[in-house]
């Protein structure tokens, strides 16, 4: 009896203290963080569908990757599913008017949705359909972790970097970061430049690739940048071209100076492979005494220590001299570490 009596007063107290907990949470209202309310039907909704559409991932990549048995036999029921719904499709006049209705309803909404704004973006900018389409693609692979990972690695989970660290100064331990186009709507650029340990910015686009918002791209102003105390350097080159002498010997300069006074630096294009992994390799073979193939091969891959490297750039096709069908000759980073190796500030 007397062992009843204590279990019901500890059963009390606990109940007592669980209600006062729940009164002085309700008195303080919900918690914050960086500006959004964590206790908000918004960011519940948003943390449930992430992990929702991160379960489903998670499924379709244990039916494409599975060796188990379960995995076998998962992969056996989805294959059989889609060739039954397929064979249902094609085989009766039913089949043919739903799968009518199914390619009528996604043609109006892709017409809808990313035709006609792809065409206005066009016009409003000056640039063809083929470029603006590799432009909002590569945007919305961008923000959605798909740049440098299979579609199989990607269901299972994985996601691909937009920021990584290729080079640290020797004297001034300031880090160097090769990157895609800083987008707001990316939560790790967000909290990278809410950071503080940012202090400039180097960007090699086309202009209208940087000063527009864009589909799923939404660059940082000049003005935010200055607000933020980040130093914003541009400079206008065309996407897929290789960047010449002169622009290399500018840029080059202008990170070289930046480093040397401790601040750690992003060097970005658009997608963070091609033109701004050219002004980085500038800069270690005229201040850093490296060759174009040394140079490339630590911003790809990395020193298998604190310097990660970006696999995903594609500076190795940077290397060699292009002729263009008008016979006009780039060069390549080969030829301008030929001349200009180890010849930094008039060295």
């Amino acid at each position: 009896m007397i062992g009843s009596q204590e279990a019901h007063m500890h059963s009390t107290m606990a109940r007592y203290q669980y209600q006062e907990i729940r009164q002085r949470k309700t008195a303080e209202g919900p918690s914050r963080e960086l500006g959004n309310s964590v206790g908000s039907v918004e960011h519940r909704t948003k943390q449930a569908s992430t992990g929702c559409f991160q379960a489903i991932g998670n499924f379709f990549g244990s039916v494409l990757n599975g060796s188990t048995l379960k995995g076998k036999i998962l992969r056996a029921v989805v294959v059989g599913g889609l060739a039954a719904l397929t064979v249902f499709l094609v085989s009766n006049p039913v089949g043919w008017v739903v799968a009518a209705v199914g390619v009528g309803v996604c043609a109006g909404y892709l017409l809808g949705q990313f035709a006609i704004p792809t065409i206005k973006d066009c016009i409003k900018h000056g640039v063809s359909p083929k470029q603006m389409i590799e432009f909002k693609m590569s945007a919305w692979q961008r923000l959605n972790g798909m740049r440098g990972v299979s579609p199989c690695e990607w269901m299972s989970g994985k996601r691909g970097d937009n920021i990584n660290h290729v080079f640290t100064h020797p004297v001034s331990g300031a880090k160097l970061y090769l990157s895609a186009l800083p987008n707001k709507n990316d939560p790790a650029f967000r909290e990278l430049f809410h950071s503080g340990t940012i202090g400039a910015v180097f960007s090699i686009n086309e202009p209208w690739e940087v000063n527009h918002k864009i589909g799923n791209s939404d660059p940082y102003t000049p003005r935010e940048y200055a607000d933020s105390g980040i130093d914003y350097n541009s400079y206008a080159f065309n996407d897929h071209g290789l960047v010449q002498e002169g622009l290399l010997n500018q840029t080059s300069e202008d990170i070289e100076a930046a480093l040397l006074k401790g601040k750690d630096c992003i060097v970005h294009c658009r997608a963070g492979v091609g033109r701004s992994s050219q002004l980085i390799a500038g800069n270690l073979i005229r201040f850093h005494d490296m060759s174009a193939d040394e140079a490339a091969h630590l911003i790809r891959d990395g020193n298998g220590g604190d310097i990660e490297g970006r696999s995903q750039a594609t500076i190795m096709k940077k290397l060699e001299d292009k002729v263009d069908k008008h016979g006009h000759v780039s060069h390549g980073l080969r030829h301008y570490a030929e001349h200009n190796r180890g010849r930094g500030f008039g060295a």
